[in-house]
């Protein structure tokens, strides 16, 4: 179900940024680091633009709420969000945002170009945040191999660009990526 909600959302608006959570768990096996996705929960109250996403504060919330409620065990294990015409990178922003809210090292983006139908996974390595070096995808048996996401294009990325403040994105000290611990507010 992950893989069928995202690309719903990302193909939603060609013009627009969407973006949302994605619902798992991460685990250890024989001494690496894994992180399964089972499910997302798309952003419904979001300001964006054609190269920028805004999570507002309630949705937050909302996804706490319904993973909690939906997904018991389970954690908000990263985010999603699109690049419509663009590339698959993280932008300064999306560093940003990554850095201030998913510090966990199994936490993980994932970016989309939905026109070119691209999308790559960006995860923490030795403290830094860099492209995955492999990911597996179960598409559904009913996904057409040529509406499947392809591993993003080499190509040269300028990230001189200054990211917003963490401010302009969200409320800080509201959100906790973990919900076995009581919500607080900063």
């Amino acid at each position: 179900p992950a893989y069928l909600t995202i690309d719903a959302h990302a193909t939603s608006d060609l013009q627009h940024e969407v973006g949302g959570f994605l619902v798992g768990r991460p685990y250890a096996w024989d001494g690496q680091l894994y992180v399964e996705i089972v499910d997302a929960l798309p952003g419904e109250q979001t300001q964006s633009g054609a190269a920028h996403l805004t999570i507002m504060p309630e949705t937050w919330a909302q996804a706490q709420q319904t993973a909690r409620s939906k997904f018991p065990g389970l954690y908000l294990v990263g985010w999603y969000h699109t690049h419509p015409r663009m590339s698959v990178f993280m932008s300064a922003q999306d560093v940003a945002i990554h850095e201030g809210f998913f510090q966990e090292p199994w936490h993980v983006s994932l970016v989309i170009e939905p026109v070119s139908r691209e999308a790559g996974f960006f995860v923490w390595e030795q403290g830094v945040i860099r492209a995955a070096n492999s990911y597996q995808i179960d598409y559904p048996s009913t996904s057409p191999e040529r509406e499947r996401w392809q591993k993003p294009r080499s190509r040269r990325i300028d990230l001189d660009a200054l990211p917003p403040t963490l401010d302009e994105f969200y409320e800080p000290g509201f959100y906790r990526t973990r919900w076995d611990e009581p919500d607080e507010l900063a």
